[in-house]
């Protein structure tokens, strides 16, 4: 058997793109950007051994080996390139069987890449910033919790009510943090 018979579709694909290993955050890291007519080469080399029944099933499977190694196809994530690809707009693409890229189309396709990563870099920092204020108001609410128990202020609420009147008009007794109240005094202010 040849070579690209013994391929799974993963390792097609990243020979496609020329690396080694998929991404270990494939939704944070992107490793590369394929072309669809890449997509179509792969899925026409690989669709005798995958259960589909027709090429544009085909090329869907290999759209999702792609995203789950973190490449992108034409730019975009799998569910969003698998809506395209089932609404027709690579119909003709697919039909015709084209599997060659221009040299032009791959010089967009690293654009691509480039510009997604900018965007994922941006969102990592937004999130990143996002847990540092979290986790500073967090530190400071930690703080004031110390310093009033340092006061004397219990460290824990007992759970019971402040003192008030019942819904049967009858008031009922503060409790004192930490002390239950003993039967006389639940009496007493009967």
């Amino acid at each position: 058997m040849s070579k690209e018979k013994m391929l799974t579709v993963a390792e097609a694909a990243r020979e496609e793109i020329k690396v080694e290993k998929g991404s270990p955050m494939p939704d944070k890291e992107k490793i590369g950007n394929l072309a669809i007519e890449q997509v179509i080469k792969i899925a026409l080399e690989k669709q005798n051994n995958m259960l589909v029944n027709s090429l544009k099933a085909a090329v869907k499977n290999v759209v999702g080996s792609c995203n789950s190694l973190g490449i992108l196809i034409e730019g975009k994530i799998g569910k969003e390139i698998n809506k395209d690809i089932d609404n027709g707009i690579y119909d003709k693409q697919i039909n015709s069987h084209l599997t060659q890229v221009s040299e032009e189309k791959k010089e967009l396709l690293k654009k691509q890449l480039e510009d997604v990563m900018k965007e994922i870099k941006k969102e990592l920092e937004r999130e990143k910033a996002l847990a540092e204020k979290v986790a500073e108001k967090k530190e400071v609410k930690e703080e004031v919790v110390v310093a009033k128990e340092g006061e004397g202020a219990p460290a824990a609420t007992t759970g019971k009510a402040p003192a008030g009147k019942t819904e049967a008009g009858k008031e009922t007794a503060a409790p004192v943090a930490g002390k239950t109240p003993t039967k006389e005094e639940k009496k007493g202010k009967k």
